[in-house]
């Protein structure tokens, strides 16, 4: 007799079901969730920060108190938006992220070198831009696979 209660299987029947749907899910999609997670990250740090020490740097200028907390709050909202855009249209919403991610991480690099004097990136910056720069690929890949006479061509 097993020591498992039949909860126990059915909660283990739905983690199954869940590892099925994330096994056949597609590349294109896996990005697409990797994305919308690195954005409510960015809203959750940004959060984080306004609420407990509101500092931040635009380009260089520190900002305090509560310019810091507008820009900071401003900038996570900002990629719930752009979130909200790949999730309802996948195409603009890359465009939107891959402009949102390089905004932050030119304005990181650009603070770094000019208030520290060192050349430092953002980790999660750097990450949502590849993630969305593989995006575009991904998707103009599978594009051009299902048309290969070529994408804008007339017929």
């Amino acid at each position: 007799m097993s020591t498992h209660s039949l909860a126990d299987r059915g909660n283990f029947k739905h983690v199954a079901n869940a590892y099925r749907r994330l096994k056949g899910m597609e590349l294109r999609d896996a990005l697409k969730v990797a994305l919308i997670a690195v954005l409510s990250l960015n809203l959750i740090s940004s959060f984080f920060v306004a609420v407990v020490n509101p500092e931040a740097h635009f380009f260089g200028n520190k900002l305090g108190g509560a310019q810091a907390t507008a820009y900071l709050l401003a900038n996570g909202f900002a990629g719930i938006i752009a979130a909200y855009a790949l999730y309802r249209s996948e195409g603009q919403g890359q465009y939107i992220s891959v402009a949102f991610f390089g905004y932050n991480f030119t304005e990181t690099l650009f603070t770094n070198v000019r208030a520290f004097d060192r050349l430092a990136v953002s980790p999660l910056h750097s990450l949502g831009l590849v993630i969305s720069m593989l995006m575009i690929i991904v998707n103009r890949t599978d594009r051009q696979m299902d048309h290969p006479e070529g994408i804008g061509e007339e017929p």
